[in-house]
């Protein structure tokens, strides 16, 4: 699912929108698995997107994914890091991303 979004989009809409687009979406699909294609380009440091996501916000999609995963496909999910351009947010994001993954 592809969701373009206005720059300067923070974590309010984005999770408005990403539960009407995305979530929604996918619970119409009931996947077999979920792929992750993990960018945190979208983070109010990163440059290139010009979003305003923090890194709470990506554990919140991260949750979000993971009970999509559970509810259709016994857990199944991978993630696989995309980009993100400001090392510290970058970081910062990844590290919580992956925590929440490992939470059973």
């Amino acid at each position: 699912v592809n969701v373009p979004l206005p720059a300067g989009t923070a974590s309010d809409s984005y999770q408005k929108i990403f539960d009407e687009r995305v979530m929604n979406n996918l619970d119409q699909q009931k996947p077999d698995f979920i792929i992750i294609s993990a960018g945190f380009d979208a983070h109010q440091k990163d440059p290139l997107a010009s979003l305003n996501l923090v890194e709470e916000d990506y554990q919140i999609v991260t949750q979000k994914l993971k009970s999509i995963a559970n509810k259709y496909s016994d857990g199944r999910i991978v993630s696989m890091l995309e980009g993100g351009y400001d090392i510290q947010a970058l970081e910062q994001s990844m590290l919580i991303h992956i925590n929440e993954l490992q939470i059973k």
